[in-house]
This record gives structure tokens, C-alpha cells and sequence, in this order.
């Protein structure tokens, strides 16, 4: 097995869908973000892919007549792509299994949420201030589109959140109990 890749068992799912776009995790291995168990997969590559793409199609803009946006929307389309890149490595390295799981699921709930919004925001600064080139149109799209599948992804996390955390209460409630009775009784 390619050192940073888990197998599919060991999540108790099937491979992840994603698996055949990484050339190092062939057949039964996955690298990406675990399963959510929605029967949606965790959309990673793809914002990844979307962020890049939009952060490309601003770097061909050779003119612009309100700068701002363009600048604004560069800086936030190369982070999105970078941070969506820096949770793709966790999750398809050792890493993941040397930290808390529960800090990097955490990490990427968040992450996934500021992203989404900013990415939503400068893409609209953007359509504002645009001067109509195609360049600037496919940066727009894309960044649309990025924006979107990171608040999609973002829903997902959270319906998975919502989904254990009725789950995990009651154990948390039995424990009190048997913590608070005396011991000699």
C-alpha cells in the first residue's frame, strides 16, 4: 500500500469515488476526506479543482479598469485553492492518523465554511467591478461554482454533525449518572 493511503476498510465503506484521480491510490485504497456516510462524498478535489481553475482564468486578465476586485478575488481564489490543497494532504498522508481526527474533521467544517463565504463574497465584489473580458467571465464562473460546492460541501459536514450529535448525547448522559453515584451505596 503507497505510504499515506488507507484502505476502504478501515473506514467500514466502500473505496472512495474520488480514489482514481490520485495515481497513488489505486483500487481498494481512497485518500480524501472520510466518508460522511449520506450517501454524499465530501466535495475536496472538486473545490480544489474549481479554486484553481478560477485563480487561472484571473491570471490571464492582462487589463482592468477597478483593480480592486480583480486583486481581492486573486488573493482569495489562490487561498482557497492552497487551503483546500493543505486538507487534501492531511487527509491523504500519515498525518491524519498521527492527529486528532476530531481536530482535523473540526479544521475542515471551519475552513470549509469561511472559504465558501469569502470565495461567495469576492466573487461578487468581482462581478461588480469586472470590465466584460472572457478571461474575467470564466474566473467569475468558476468562482461561482467554487464557491457553491464549498458551502455544499460545508451543508454536508453539517448535516453529518446534526446527524451524531443526537447520537452522542445519551451516552455522554449515562456516564454522568454512573459518575455521580456513590461508590459504597
Amino acid at each position: 500500500m503507497p505510504r499515506g493511503c488507507r484502505s476502504a476498510s478501515s473506514f467500514g465503506k466502500q473505496p472512495f469515488p474520488h480514489s482514481s484521480s490520485f495515481p497513488s491510490c489505486q483500487g481498494r485504497r481512497r485518500c480524501g476526506p472520510p466518508p460522511t456516510g449520506l450517501g454524499i462524498e465530501p466535495d475536496t478535489p472538486k473545490c480544489q479543482l474549481l479554486s484553481l481553475l478560477a485563480f487561472i482564468c484571473e491570471e490571464v486578465v492582462s487589463e482592468c479598469g477597478l483593480c480592486g476586485g480583480l486583486y481581492f478575488f486573486e488573493f482569495v481564489s489562490c487561498s482557497a485553492f492552497l487551503l483546500s490543497l493543505l486538507l487534501l494532504i492531511v487527509y491523504c498522508t500519515a498525518v491524519y492518523d498521527r492527529v486528532d481526527t476530531g481536530k482535523v474533521k473540526s479544521s475542515d467544517f471551519y475552513i470549509t465554511l469561511g472559504t465558501g463565504c469569502v470565495f461567495l463574497l469576492a466573487s461578487i465584489i468581482f462581478v461588480s467591478t469586472h470590465s466584460g473580458t472572457s478571461a474575467e467571465i470564466a474566473a467569475i464562473v468558476f468562482g461561482f461554482l467554487g464557491s457553491s460546492m464549498f458551502l455544499l460541501d460545508f451543508v454536508v459536514m453539517l448535516c453529518e454533525k446534526l446527524r451524531e450529535s443526537p447520537l452522542r448525547k445519551p451516552e455522554n448522559n449515562a456516564r454522568a449518572e454512573a459518575l455521580t453515584e456513590p461508590l459504597n451505596a
